[in-house]
C-alpha cells in the first residue's frame, strides 16, 4: 500500500487516528462520571382485583402478577429527570359467572417525568377506557389525566373477550 500524498506516511496517520479515538473514547467515559447513578428498585407483585359488574354487565376478577424494576435517573446536581419501568407481567380476567378466562401479557415499558408522573408507555397495557371499561391498549402510548391512554393504536376490549 502505498503511502498517501503531502508527506505523511500510513503508520502516521494510523497513529493519529488511534489518538483521536483514544481521546473521543475518554470524553464519552468521562462525560457520565459527573452524573448521579440511577436508582434501581426491584419487586414482584400479585394483585387480585374486582372489576365492577357495571362495567361489562358482569362480574369480572382481574388477577395481574409480575416481577419488575423502576430505574429513576437524576441530573448532575441530584434532581430527578425522568424515570422507567420494566419487567414481565401477567393478567388474567375471568367472568366470575361463567368461568371464561382470557390471558394477556403486560409487556410495558413505562416512561415518568421528573414528578413520577406517566408520560408514555409501549407495548401492551391494562387499562380503563374514559367509560370505565377494563382494556387492553396496545401500540406506543400517551397517557393524558387520570392514566387514561390517548387514542391508542389498538385496544381489545375485555368485556368482548369474557362474553
Amino acid at each position: 500500500m502505498r503511502d498517501p500524498p503531502g508527506g505523511a506516511t500510513l503508520p502516521d496517520m494510523k497513529r493519529s487516528l488511534s489518538i483521536a479515538f483514544a481521546l473521543i473514547a475518554l470524553i464519552v467515559v468521562a462525560a457520565p462520571a459527573s452524573a448521579v447513578a440511577p436508582e434501581i428498585s426491584r419487586y414482584g407483585f400479585s394483585v387480585t382485583e374486582q372489576i365492577d359488574p357495571a362495567a361489562c354487565g358482569f362480574p369480572i376478577t382481574a388477577v395481574v402478577r409480575g416481577k419488575g424494576q423502576t430505574l429513576l435517573f437524576y441530573d448532575g446536581d441530584g434532581e430527578p429527570v425522568r424515570g422507567l419501568s420494566t419487567g414481565p407481567i401477567s393478567i388474567v380476567f375471568t367472568n366470575t359467572s361463567t368461568g371464561a378466562t382470557a390471558r394477556y401479557s403486560i409487556s410495558g415499558p413505562s416512561f415518568y417525568d421528573a414528578d413520577g408522573e406517566l408520560l408514555r408507555g409501549t407495548g401492551r397495557w391494562y387499562v380503563f377506557t374514559a367509560e370505565g371499561e377494563p382494556a387492553i391498549a396496545v401500540g406506543n402510548l400517551t397517557f393524558g389525566d387520570g392514566g387514561v391512554p390517548e387514542d391508542p393504536s389498538t385496544t381489545i376490549d375485555v368485556c368482548d373477550a369474557l362474553s
